[in-house]
């Protein structure tokens, strides 16, 4: 998590809501607040409109080596965020 956190302030923007929640939650309770909001965030937004869709936490939700840790509510609004792209 904190490589791809490290990947999108360098190549996209400095994401301090979500860092913020990363260091009073941990990445993987910060990462299921996000995605089991139905609200997409703006962070997913500005991801989108930099074309970085890739650096979203929602495709490590559904990337199989960490779906055992998400809920299926995560993993269904993360899969279609993707899908909305």
């Amino acid at each position: 998590m904190k490589e791809q956190i490290s990947k999108i302030i360098k190549e996209v923007y400095k994401p301090l809501t979500f860092i913020q929640m990363v260091d009073k939650h941990g990445a993987i309770e910060a990462t299921k607040r996000v995605v089991e909001d139905e609200k997409q965030t703006e962070g997913f937004t500005r991801l989108l409109m930099e074309g970085r869709a890739d650096l979203a936490v929602e495709n490590m939700v559904i990337d199989p080596k960490f779906k055992s840790l998400f809920t299926e509510k995560a993993i269904y609004n993360s899969r279609k965020r993707l899908e909305m792209k």
